[in-house]
């Protein structure tokens, strides 16, 4: 990535969120600042049904994503999981056979977005266990990402992603059902709370 800011996601990561973890979930409950979810489609329903519901999907998707990353450089972020005390059980065939097809694909999209492991881990006392934070250099495309789009929104992509501005440290975290939003400012916050008033939760908690 021809970039004049971060060379590294360790380096961008720790200028804009030090002491906070790159995983979108954690950083909701951290309740970092200038927060705000949006809904992913009408009536806050989370799962698209159709083609035309996958297709709003994308569509609100993409104007989230240029809304807080633009075309510049950005990072995109994932995490694989590591047991600390994994003893792996003799399953039977069936269940094997899924854990091998779940790695395969979890693998082959490590491949295709070129993720790569940035030294970065961080413990999870409640699963006993860590995130090891892999990430790539990107810039947002409207086509490049529509397959992982489509992933989260079938809650079928394995890890949380999210996608983080090499600039402002502006982070677009996709999930089933919406997007987490973490932006640089309260008035940025207002600004799409204002374009986008009918993709607001119900409820502040989203």
């Amino acid at each position: 990535m021809d970039s004049s800011g971060f060379a590294t996601f360790e380096a961008a990561w720790n200028n804009f969120h030090s002491g906070h973890v790159p995983v979108a979930h954690v950083m909701r409950l951290a309740k970092l600042q200038h927060w705000q979810r949006f809904h992913s489609l009408p009536a806050s329903k989370q799962y698209p049904d159709t083609k035309e519901e996958m297709r709003t999907v994308i569509a609100r998707a993409n104007a989230m994503a240029y809304a807080t990353l633009g075309r510049e450089d950005a990072w995109l972020v994932t995490y694989s999981f590591e047991d600390d005390h994994f003893i792996e059980p003799p399953p039977d065939a069936d269940i094997r056979r899924w854990l091998e097809k779940s790695e395969a694909t979890q693998k082959r999209r490590f491949q295709r977005y070129h993720m790569r492991p940035t030294g970065m881990a961080f413990h999870d006392d409640e699963d006993d266990g860590s995130w090891v934070i892999h990430a790539a250099p990107v810039r947002w495309g409207d086509r490049r990402f529509i397959q992982l789009l489509r992933e989260i929104a079938l809650d079928a992509a394995q890890s949380s992603w999210l996608w983080m501005s090499n600039r402002t440290g502006a982070v677009f975290a996709p999930y089933d059902g919406g997007a987490d939003l973490f932006l640089p400012t309260a008035e940025g916050v207002d600004q799409l709370r204002a374009r986008w008033r009918d993709w607001l939760p119900a409820f502040p908690s989203g």
